[in-house]
Protein backbone atom coordinates (compact mmCIF):
# COMPACT_ATOMS: atom_id res chain seq x y z
CA UNK A 1 0.00 0.00 0.00
CA UNK A 2 1.48 3.22 -0.82
CA UNK A 3 1.55 5.55 2.36
CA UNK A 4 -0.55 8.86 2.46
CA UNK A 5 1.37 12.12 1.49
CA UNK A 6 -0.70 14.04 3.61
CA UNK A 7 -2.90 14.34 6.73
CA UNK A 8 -6.34 13.63 4.83
CA UNK A 9 -5.69 11.32 3.18
CA UNK A 10 -3.80 9.60 6.36
CA UNK A 11 -6.75 9.94 8.52
CA UNK A 12 -8.97 8.90 5.25
CA UNK A 13 -6.85 5.41 5.16
CA UNK A 14 -7.46 4.98 8.60
CA UNK A 15 -10.58 5.55 8.20
CA UNK A 16 -10.48 2.91 5.27
CA UNK A 17 -8.94 0.40 7.67
CA UNK A 18 -11.72 0.54 10.30
CA UNK A 19 -14.36 0.72 8.11
CA UNK A 20 -13.33 -2.16 5.97
CA UNK A 21 -12.48 -4.42 9.03
CA UNK A 22 -16.30 -4.08 10.48
CA UNK A 23 -17.38 -4.74 7.20
CA UNK A 24 -15.61 -7.70 6.01
CA UNK A 25 -17.05 -9.38 9.67
CA UNK A 26 -20.49 -8.43 9.53
CA UNK A 27 -22.66 -9.53 6.42
CA UNK A 28 -25.78 -9.84 6.36
CA UNK A 29 -26.74 -12.33 3.75
CA UNK A 30 -30.62 -12.54 2.57
CA UNK A 31 -32.21 -15.45 3.03
CA UNK A 32 -32.38 -16.31 -0.92
CA UNK A 33 -32.37 -19.47 -2.49
CA UNK A 34 -33.94 -21.37 -5.71
CA UNK A 35 -32.55 -24.51 -6.24
CA UNK A 36 -30.18 -27.29 -4.99
CA UNK A 37 -27.41 -25.12 -3.70
CA UNK A 38 -29.26 -23.25 -1.19
CA UNK A 39 -29.37 -26.45 0.45
CA UNK A 40 -25.79 -26.46 0.84
CA UNK A 41 -25.76 -23.00 2.11
CA UNK A 42 -28.43 -23.11 4.82
CA UNK A 43 -25.65 -25.92 5.78
CA UNK A 44 -22.92 -23.52 6.51
CA UNK A 45 -25.48 -21.72 9.31
CA UNK A 46 -25.69 -25.07 10.75
CA UNK A 47 -23.60 -25.70 14.26
CA UNK A 48 -20.98 -28.18 12.16
CA UNK A 49 -19.85 -25.39 9.84
CA UNK A 50 -20.96 -21.98 12.05
CA UNK A 51 -20.70 -19.26 9.59
CA UNK A 52 -21.08 -17.09 12.67
CA UNK A 53 -17.12 -17.42 13.24
CA UNK A 54 -16.89 -14.88 9.77
CA UNK A 55 -19.79 -12.53 11.48
CA UNK A 56 -21.97 -13.64 8.80
CA UNK A 57 -24.94 -15.23 10.57
CA UNK A 58 -27.61 -12.65 10.18
CA UNK A 59 -29.94 -14.04 7.51
CA UNK A 60 -32.25 -11.06 6.87
CA UNK A 61 -35.72 -12.06 5.33
CA UNK A 62 -36.07 -8.53 3.46
CA UNK A 63 -33.61 -7.02 1.11
CA UNK A 64 -33.83 -3.80 2.80
CA UNK A 65 -32.13 -4.92 5.79
CA UNK A 66 -29.34 -7.02 3.56
CA UNK A 67 -25.90 -6.42 2.30
CA UNK A 68 -25.18 -9.54 0.75
CA UNK A 69 -26.94 -11.58 -1.74
CA UNK A 70 -25.67 -15.34 -2.71
CA UNK A 71 -27.77 -16.04 -5.92
CA UNK A 72 -27.88 -20.18 -5.00
CA UNK A 73 -29.30 -22.27 -7.66
CA UNK A 74 -30.98 -22.14 -11.63
CA UNK A 75 -31.86 -18.86 -12.09
CA UNK A 76 -34.78 -19.08 -14.30
CA UNK A 77 -35.90 -16.08 -16.66
CA UNK A 78 -39.46 -16.01 -15.22
CA UNK A 79 -37.52 -15.27 -11.40
CA UNK A 80 -34.61 -13.26 -12.96
CA UNK A 81 -36.56 -9.77 -12.78
CA UNK A 82 -37.41 -10.29 -9.04
CA UNK A 83 -33.92 -11.40 -8.11
CA UNK A 84 -32.78 -7.69 -10.19
CA UNK A 85 -35.27 -6.11 -7.84
CA UNK A 86 -34.15 -7.61 -4.82
CA UNK A 87 -31.03 -6.56 -5.77
CA UNK A 88 -31.56 -3.08 -6.68
CA UNK A 89 -33.93 -2.69 -3.24
CA UNK A 90 -30.54 -3.34 -0.99
CA UNK A 91 -29.10 -0.49 0.21
CA UNK A 92 -25.32 0.47 -0.84
CA UNK A 93 -22.93 -0.85 -0.29
CA UNK A 94 -23.64 -4.67 -1.42
CA UNK A 95 -22.25 -7.66 -2.66
CA UNK A 96 -23.13 -10.69 -4.64
CA UNK A 97 -22.28 -13.80 -4.43
CA UNK A 98 -22.77 -16.36 -7.22
CA UNK A 99 -23.10 -20.42 -6.04
CA UNK A 100 -22.90 -23.33 -7.79
CA UNK A 101 -22.79 -23.70 -11.74
CA UNK A 102 -26.46 -22.57 -12.68
CA UNK A 103 -25.98 -19.51 -11.18
CA UNK A 104 -22.61 -19.00 -12.95
CA UNK A 105 -23.37 -20.33 -16.51
CA UNK A 106 -26.53 -21.89 -16.52
CA UNK A 107 -24.72 -25.19 -15.78
CA UNK A 108 -26.40 -28.23 -17.47
CA UNK A 109 -29.58 -26.70 -18.91
CA UNK A 110 -29.08 -25.33 -21.64
CA UNK A 111 -32.93 -24.53 -21.82
CA UNK A 112 -34.92 -22.16 -23.13
CA UNK A 113 -36.28 -21.22 -19.25
CA UNK A 114 -32.68 -20.78 -17.62
CA UNK A 115 -30.89 -17.46 -17.68
CA UNK A 116 -27.09 -18.64 -18.82
CA UNK A 117 -25.62 -17.09 -15.59
CA UNK A 118 -26.29 -14.70 -13.53
CA UNK A 119 -23.95 -12.23 -14.68
CA UNK A 120 -25.88 -11.30 -17.71
CA UNK A 121 -28.19 -9.46 -15.23
CA UNK A 122 -26.29 -8.85 -11.99
CA UNK A 123 -22.57 -7.72 -11.17
CA UNK A 124 -20.84 -10.70 -9.40
CA UNK A 125 -17.85 -10.56 -6.94
CA UNK A 126 -17.29 -14.10 -6.21
CA UNK A 127 -18.13 -17.41 -8.23
CA UNK A 128 -18.60 -20.56 -6.10
CA UNK A 129 -17.47 -23.41 -8.40
CA UNK A 130 -19.84 -26.39 -8.13
CA UNK A 131 -22.60 -28.72 -8.64
CA UNK A 132 -23.87 -28.11 -6.13
CA UNK A 133 -20.61 -26.99 -3.98
CA UNK A 134 -19.95 -27.81 -0.26
CA UNK A 135 -20.75 -26.10 2.57
CA UNK A 136 -16.65 -25.82 2.60
CA UNK A 137 -16.44 -23.80 -0.35
CA UNK A 138 -19.27 -21.40 0.62
CA UNK A 139 -16.71 -20.69 3.81
CA UNK A 140 -14.16 -20.08 1.19
CA UNK A 141 -16.46 -17.80 -1.07
CA UNK A 142 -16.79 -15.63 2.31
CA UNK A 143 -13.00 -15.43 2.88
CA UNK A 144 -12.22 -14.26 -0.74
CA UNK A 145 -15.27 -11.70 -0.04
CA UNK A 146 -13.46 -10.46 2.68
CA UNK A 147 -10.47 -10.27 1.08
CA UNK A 148 -11.94 -7.95 -1.14
CA UNK A 149 -13.83 -5.56 0.93
CA UNK A 150 -10.65 -5.20 3.18
CA UNK A 151 -8.98 -3.76 -0.27
CA UNK A 152 -11.80 -1.34 -0.74
CA UNK A 153 -11.74 2.40 -0.43
CA UNK A 154 -15.32 3.72 1.40
CA UNK A 155 -14.34 6.05 3.41
CA UNK A 156 -14.59 8.82 0.66
CA UNK A 157 -18.11 7.54 -0.29
CA UNK A 158 -19.42 7.31 3.32
CA UNK A 159 -18.71 11.01 3.32
CA UNK A 160 -19.93 11.81 0.47
CA UNK A 161 -16.38 12.59 -1.21
CA UNK A 162 -15.25 12.30 -4.49
CA UNK A 163 -13.07 9.56 -5.31
CA UNK A 164 -13.24 5.92 -3.27
CA UNK A 165 -14.44 2.59 -3.65
CA UNK A 166 -17.10 0.33 -2.00
CA UNK A 167 -19.44 -2.68 -2.88
CA UNK A 168 -19.59 -4.47 -6.42
CA UNK A 169 -17.64 -2.11 -8.95
CA UNK A 170 -17.97 -4.94 -11.80
CA UNK A 171 -19.96 -4.22 -15.16
CA UNK A 172 -22.74 -6.54 -15.95
CA UNK A 173 -20.84 -9.19 -18.38
CA UNK A 174 -22.12 -9.72 -22.19
CA UNK A 175 -22.19 -11.90 -24.39
CA UNK A 176 -20.03 -12.06 -27.07
CA UNK A 177 -17.78 -9.60 -25.42
CA UNK A 178 -17.30 -10.18 -21.89
CA UNK A 179 -18.34 -13.78 -21.47
CA UNK A 180 -19.30 -16.91 -23.69
CA UNK A 181 -22.60 -18.61 -23.49
CA UNK A 182 -21.06 -21.44 -24.84
CA UNK A 183 -22.32 -24.34 -23.29
CA UNK A 184 -19.30 -27.51 -23.65
CA UNK A 185 -16.84 -25.08 -21.79
CA UNK A 186 -13.10 -24.11 -22.80
CA UNK A 187 -11.52 -26.66 -24.81
CA UNK A 188 -14.57 -28.73 -26.12
CA UNK A 189 -15.43 -26.86 -28.99
CA UNK A 190 -14.49 -29.27 -30.87
CA UNK A 191 -17.16 -32.12 -29.22
CA UNK A 192 -21.07 -32.00 -29.98
CA UNK A 193 -23.36 -29.79 -27.54
CA UNK A 194 -24.82 -31.50 -24.66
CA UNK A 195 -28.08 -33.93 -26.07
CA UNK A 196 -26.91 -34.11 -29.22
CA UNK A 197 -23.86 -36.75 -29.32
CA UNK A 198 -26.49 -39.35 -27.53
CA UNK A 199 -28.85 -38.58 -30.06
CA UNK A 200 -28.66 -41.70 -32.09
CA UNK A 201 -28.94 -41.56 -36.18
CA UNK A 202 -31.41 -42.63 -38.41
CA UNK A 203 -35.16 -42.29 -37.46
CA UNK A 204 -37.76 -45.27 -37.48
CA UNK A 205 -41.07 -43.65 -36.60
CA UNK A 206 -40.51 -42.63 -33.01
CA UNK A 207 -38.19 -44.71 -32.17
CA UNK A 208 -34.26 -45.08 -33.39
CA UNK A 209 -32.99 -47.91 -35.61
CA UNK A 210 -30.08 -47.95 -32.56
CA UNK A 211 -32.33 -49.03 -30.14
CA UNK A 212 -34.78 -51.61 -29.34
CA UNK A 213 -37.88 -51.59 -27.72
CA UNK A 214 -40.19 -55.05 -26.56
CA UNK A 215 -43.51 -54.66 -28.22
CA UNK A 216 -46.17 -52.46 -26.56
CA UNK A 217 -48.55 -54.59 -24.02
CA UNK A 218 -51.89 -54.68 -25.17
CA UNK A 219 -55.30 -55.44 -22.70
CA UNK A 220 -58.23 -56.98 -23.45
CA UNK A 221 -61.36 -55.02 -22.00
CA UNK A 222 -63.09 -56.43 -19.46
CA UNK A 223 -67.26 -56.86 -20.11
CA UNK A 224 -68.02 -53.59 -18.45
CA UNK A 225 -65.51 -51.63 -20.23
CA UNK A 226 -67.12 -53.43 -23.75
CA UNK A 227 -70.57 -52.39 -22.29
CA UNK A 228 -69.43 -48.64 -22.01
CA UNK A 229 -67.97 -48.61 -25.54
CA UNK A 230 -71.25 -50.20 -26.72
CA UNK A 231 -73.57 -47.28 -24.74
CA UNK A 232 -70.90 -44.44 -26.54
CA UNK A 233 -71.41 -45.91 -29.76
CA UNK A 234 -74.66 -45.79 -29.50
CA UNK A 235 -75.15 -42.92 -28.10
CA UNK A 236 -72.82 -41.02 -30.23
CA UNK A 237 -72.64 -42.80 -33.57
CA UNK A 238 -70.07 -41.29 -35.96
CA UNK A 239 -68.69 -38.81 -33.00
CA UNK A 240 -66.73 -40.83 -31.67
CA UNK A 241 -64.45 -43.91 -32.41
CA UNK A 242 -63.01 -46.44 -29.97
CA UNK A 243 -58.98 -47.39 -30.57
CA UNK A 244 -59.22 -50.92 -31.11
CA UNK A 245 -56.35 -52.95 -28.50
CA UNK A 246 -55.26 -50.31 -26.23
CA UNK A 247 -52.14 -50.94 -24.21
CA UNK A 248 -53.28 -49.51 -20.74
CA UNK A 249 -57.04 -48.35 -20.83
CA UNK A 250 -59.58 -47.95 -22.92
CA UNK A 251 -59.18 -45.19 -25.70
CA UNK A 252 -61.42 -43.26 -27.65
CA UNK A 253 -61.13 -40.46 -30.71
CA UNK A 254 -63.87 -38.16 -30.43
CA UNK A 255 -64.52 -35.42 -32.47
CA UNK A 256 -63.75 -31.92 -31.45
CA UNK A 257 -67.81 -30.82 -31.57
CA UNK A 258 -69.12 -33.52 -29.36
CA UNK A 259 -66.64 -33.32 -26.71
CA UNK A 260 -68.49 -31.34 -24.42
CA UNK A 261 -71.45 -33.51 -24.78
CA UNK A 262 -69.52 -36.77 -24.29
CA UNK A 263 -67.59 -35.65 -20.93
CA UNK A 264 -70.75 -34.81 -19.62
CA UNK A 265 -72.46 -38.08 -20.46
CA UNK A 266 -69.36 -40.12 -18.71
CA UNK A 267 -69.65 -37.78 -15.94
CA UNK A 268 -73.18 -37.68 -15.55
CA UNK A 269 -75.35 -40.27 -16.99
CA UNK A 270 -72.75 -43.67 -18.13
CA UNK A 271 -73.63 -46.60 -15.86
CA UNK A 272 -69.88 -46.20 -14.94
CA UNK A 273 -69.72 -42.97 -13.78
CA UNK A 274 -66.38 -40.79 -14.20
CA UNK A 275 -66.72 -38.28 -12.04
CA UNK A 276 -62.83 -37.17 -11.61
CA UNK A 277 -60.49 -35.40 -14.50
CA UNK A 278 -57.25 -37.37 -14.07
CA UNK A 279 -55.25 -34.92 -16.62
CA UNK A 280 -55.66 -33.08 -19.74
CA UNK A 281 -52.45 -32.64 -21.57
CA UNK A 282 -51.80 -32.66 -25.50
CA UNK A 283 -49.43 -33.94 -28.40
CA UNK A 284 -47.65 -31.87 -31.18
CA UNK A 285 -48.27 -34.40 -34.26
CA UNK A 286 -46.02 -32.74 -36.97
CA UNK A 287 -42.97 -35.18 -36.56
CA UNK A 288 -44.46 -37.66 -37.13
CA UNK A 289 -43.04 -39.58 -40.74
CA UNK A 290 -46.21 -40.66 -42.16
CA UNK A 291 -48.27 -37.45 -40.95
CA UNK A 292 -51.28 -38.87 -43.02
CA UNK A 293 -52.47 -40.88 -40.27
CA UNK A 294 -52.42 -38.07 -37.59
CA UNK A 295 -53.75 -34.28 -36.98
CA UNK A 296 -51.96 -31.40 -36.65
CA UNK A 297 -52.41 -31.62 -32.77
CA UNK A 298 -54.18 -34.49 -30.03
CA UNK A 299 -56.50 -33.53 -27.12
CA UNK A 300 -55.89 -36.33 -24.54
CA UNK A 301 -58.34 -36.11 -21.39
CA UNK A 302 -57.82 -38.85 -18.84
CA UNK A 303 -60.69 -39.93 -16.57
CA UNK A 304 -61.32 -41.83 -13.51
CA UNK A 305 -64.35 -43.80 -12.43
CA UNK A 306 -64.53 -43.96 -8.22
CA UNK A 307 -67.19 -46.57 -8.39
CA UNK A 308 -65.42 -49.33 -10.88
CA UNK A 309 -62.27 -48.19 -10.22
CA UNK A 310 -61.37 -47.32 -13.88
CA UNK A 311 -59.94 -45.34 -16.39
CA UNK A 312 -60.87 -44.11 -19.83
CA UNK A 313 -58.59 -42.27 -22.44
CA UNK A 314 -60.58 -39.38 -24.75
CA UNK A 315 -58.17 -38.11 -27.68
CA UNK A 316 -59.51 -35.25 -29.00
CA UNK A 317 -57.58 -34.75 -33.24
CA UNK A 318 -57.32 -30.75 -33.75
CA UNK A 319 -55.76 -29.07 -36.86
CA UNK A 320 -54.61 -26.13 -37.99
CA UNK A 321 -51.73 -23.70 -36.66
CA UNK A 322 -53.58 -22.56 -33.83
CA UNK A 323 -56.55 -24.38 -33.17
CA UNK A 324 -59.03 -24.14 -30.59
CA UNK A 325 -61.78 -26.33 -28.49
CA UNK A 326 -64.15 -25.84 -26.25
CA UNK A 327 -63.52 -25.09 -22.60
CA UNK A 328 -64.56 -27.86 -20.02
CA UNK A 329 -64.21 -25.73 -17.18
CA UNK A 330 -67.66 -26.14 -16.51
CA UNK A 331 -67.82 -29.57 -16.42
CA UNK A 332 -64.62 -30.09 -14.22
CA UNK A 333 -63.28 -26.37 -12.68
CA UNK A 334 -59.98 -28.40 -12.36
CA UNK A 335 -59.40 -27.61 -15.94
CA UNK A 336 -58.88 -24.54 -15.16
CA UNK A 337 -55.04 -24.86 -14.66
CA UNK A 338 -54.89 -27.75 -17.35
CA UNK A 339 -56.12 -25.89 -20.24
CA UNK A 340 -53.86 -22.86 -19.53
CA UNK A 341 -51.04 -25.42 -18.84
CA UNK A 342 -51.74 -26.90 -22.61
CA UNK A 343 -52.28 -22.90 -23.85
CA UNK A 344 -49.00 -21.99 -22.62
CA UNK A 345 -47.14 -24.76 -23.80
CA UNK A 346 -48.48 -25.51 -26.92
CA UNK A 347 -50.73 -22.51 -27.88
CA UNK A 348 -53.98 -24.51 -27.79
CA UNK A 349 -56.77 -22.38 -27.23
CA UNK A 350 -59.72 -22.42 -25.17
CA UNK A 351 -63.19 -21.02 -26.08
CA UNK A 352 -64.54 -19.30 -23.12
CA UNK A 353 -62.35 -20.31 -20.70
CA UNK A 354 -62.67 -18.09 -17.39
CA UNK A 355 -58.97 -16.43 -17.54
CA UNK A 356 -56.66 -18.26 -20.23
CA UNK A 357 -53.80 -16.46 -19.14
CA UNK A 358 -50.23 -18.32 -19.43
CA UNK A 359 -49.38 -21.11 -16.27
CA UNK A 360 -45.68 -21.41 -16.64
CA UNK A 361 -43.64 -18.96 -18.56
CA UNK A 362 -43.65 -15.09 -18.14
CA UNK A 363 -47.02 -13.10 -19.53
CA UNK A 364 -44.72 -11.61 -22.18
CA UNK A 365 -43.37 -14.79 -23.48
CA UNK A 366 -43.24 -15.67 -27.49
CA UNK A 367 -43.34 -18.86 -28.48
CA UNK A 368 -44.72 -22.36 -27.50
CA UNK A 369 -41.89 -24.93 -25.78
CA UNK A 370 -43.78 -28.13 -26.32
CA UNK A 371 -44.29 -27.34 -29.97
CA UNK A 372 -41.83 -29.51 -32.06
CA UNK A 373 -40.58 -26.50 -34.13
CA UNK A 374 -39.59 -23.92 -30.73
CA UNK A 375 -35.92 -23.66 -30.06
CA UNK A 376 -35.18 -25.81 -27.06
CA UNK A 377 -31.93 -24.29 -26.30
CA UNK A 378 -31.14 -20.98 -24.37
CA UNK A 379 -28.33 -20.40 -26.60
CA UNK A 380 -29.97 -20.82 -29.77
CA UNK A 381 -32.35 -18.11 -28.33
CA UNK A 382 -31.04 -14.03 -27.89
CA UNK A 383 -29.02 -13.67 -24.13
CA UNK A 384 -31.13 -12.67 -21.77
CA UNK A 385 -29.85 -9.20 -20.80
CA UNK A 386 -30.46 -6.31 -17.56
CA UNK A 387 -33.12 -5.12 -20.20
CA UNK A 388 -35.11 -8.12 -20.34
CA UNK A 389 -35.02 -8.68 -16.66
CA UNK A 390 -36.40 -4.80 -15.94
CA UNK A 391 -38.56 -4.91 -18.97
CA UNK A 392 -40.32 -8.42 -18.31
CA UNK A 393 -41.81 -8.21 -14.56
CA UNK A 394 -44.67 -10.11 -13.06
CA UNK A 395 -47.87 -8.68 -13.48
CA UNK A 396 -49.09 -6.46 -11.19
CA UNK A 397 -51.64 -7.41 -8.61
CA UNK A 398 -54.07 -5.53 -10.29
CA UNK A 399 -54.11 -7.89 -12.85
CA UNK A 400 -55.62 -10.55 -10.44
CA UNK A 401 -58.05 -8.51 -8.63
CA UNK A 402 -59.42 -5.27 -8.06
CA UNK A 403 -60.75 -3.91 -4.40
CA UNK A 404 -63.24 -2.52 -3.79
CA UNK A 405 -63.64 0.37 -2.03
CA UNK A 406 -61.27 1.78 0.53
CA UNK A 407 -61.54 -1.25 2.89
CA UNK A 408 -60.23 -3.80 0.35
CA UNK A 409 -56.48 -4.54 -0.11
CA UNK A 410 -54.11 -6.73 -2.22
CA UNK A 411 -51.55 -8.43 -0.46
CA UNK A 412 -48.43 -9.90 -2.39
CA UNK A 413 -46.67 -13.24 -0.54
CA UNK A 414 -43.34 -14.23 -2.74
CA UNK A 415 -42.30 -15.48 -5.03
CA UNK A 416 -38.97 -14.06 -2.73
CA UNK A 417 -40.62 -15.21 0.84
CA UNK A 418 -39.39 -17.47 3.43
CA UNK A 419 -42.26 -19.66 2.99
CA UNK A 420 -42.11 -19.78 -0.81
CA UNK A 421 -38.25 -20.36 -1.84
CA UNK A 422 -38.74 -18.72 -5.33
CA UNK A 423 -41.32 -21.13 -6.12
CA UNK A 424 -44.78 -19.66 -6.34
CA UNK A 425 -46.33 -15.99 -5.23
CA UNK A 426 -49.69 -15.82 -3.70
CA UNK A 427 -51.92 -12.85 -4.39
CA UNK A 428 -54.66 -12.33 -1.96
CA UNK A 429 -57.75 -10.21 -1.81
CA UNK A 430 -57.98 -9.08 1.47
CA UNK A 431 -60.78 -7.18 3.74
CA UNK A 432 -59.49 -6.38 7.34
CA UNK A 433 -58.23 -10.10 8.27
CA UNK A 434 -60.47 -11.54 6.08
CA UNK A 435 -59.10 -13.29 3.00
CA UNK A 436 -61.77 -12.94 0.22
CA UNK A 437 -59.71 -13.62 -3.10
CA UNK A 438 -57.17 -15.94 -3.48
CA UNK A 439 -55.02 -16.77 -6.76
CA UNK A 440 -51.14 -18.12 -7.54
CA UNK A 441 -48.90 -17.24 -10.36
CA UNK A 442 -46.82 -20.19 -10.33
CA UNK A 443 -43.41 -21.37 -13.11
CA UNK A 444 -40.67 -19.39 -11.42
CA UNK A 445 -38.75 -22.51 -11.24
CA UNK A 446 -39.31 -24.49 -14.59
CA UNK A 447 -36.47 -26.16 -15.99
CA UNK A 448 -37.96 -26.78 -19.05
CA UNK A 449 -40.60 -29.77 -20.11
CA UNK A 450 -39.50 -30.67 -23.62
CA UNK A 451 -38.48 -34.44 -24.10
CA UNK A 452 -35.67 -33.11 -25.41
CA UNK A 453 -34.34 -30.86 -22.22
CA UNK A 454 -34.89 -33.99 -20.28
CA UNK A 455 -32.07 -35.18 -17.57
CA UNK A 456 -30.86 -37.94 -19.39
CA UNK A 457 -29.87 -35.50 -22.12
CA UNK A 458 -28.42 -32.93 -20.73
CA UNK A 459 -26.64 -35.04 -18.28
CA UNK A 460 -26.07 -38.40 -21.27
CA UNK A 461 -25.75 -41.93 -19.19
CA UNK A 462 -23.10 -43.84 -21.74
CA UNK A 463 -24.59 -46.82 -22.74
CA UNK A 464 -26.52 -48.54 -25.36
CA UNK A 465 -29.76 -50.57 -26.25
CA UNK A 466 -29.06 -53.56 -28.12
CA UNK A 467 -31.08 -56.30 -29.78
CA UNK A 468 -30.64 -57.70 -26.55
CA UNK A 469 -31.31 -55.15 -23.86
CA UNK A 470 -29.28 -52.31 -22.11
CA UNK A 471 -25.07 -52.88 -22.32
CA UNK A 472 -22.72 -51.60 -21.11
CA UNK A 473 -18.77 -50.62 -22.74
CA UNK A 474 -15.99 -52.68 -22.06
CA UNK A 475 -12.36 -52.73 -22.90
CA UNK A 476 -10.89 -50.84 -25.80
CA UNK A 477 -12.56 -53.14 -28.25
CA UNK A 478 -15.96 -52.03 -26.78
CA UNK A 479 -17.52 -55.39 -26.46
CA UNK A 480 -21.11 -55.50 -25.25
CA UNK A 481 -22.06 -57.10 -22.28
CA UNK A 482 -25.20 -57.45 -20.14
CA UNK A 483 -24.95 -55.66 -17.24
CA UNK A 484 -25.94 -57.19 -14.50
Amino acid sequence: MTKPDNVEDMVISMADDVINWARQYSFWPMFFGLSCCFIEQMVTYTSRYDISRFGAEVLRGTPRQADLLITSGTIFKKIAPVVLRLYEQMPEPKWVMSMGSCSNCGGMYDVYSVVQGIDQILPVDIYIPGCPPRPEAVLQGLTLLQKKVKGERPTRAVFHMAGGTQGTQKPIRVDGKTKSREPRGPGYYGTPPRGTAVTPPGFRENRSEGMWTPPVHRIELSEGEKSLSRSLTERFGEHIKEIRHPSDMPTFQVEESSLTDVLRFLKSEATQRFQRLDDLTAIDESARQDRSNYPDYTLVYHLLSYESASRIRLKVPLKGETPTARTVTDIWPSANWYEREVFDLFGIRFEGHPNLRRLLMPPAWEGFPLRKDFKGRATEMSPYTHADARNLQPLNATEYFTPKGDEEYLLNIGPHHVSTHGLMRFILLCRGEEIRGLDMDIGYHHRGGGENRRTSVLVPVHSIYGQGGLFERRGQQHELRPLR
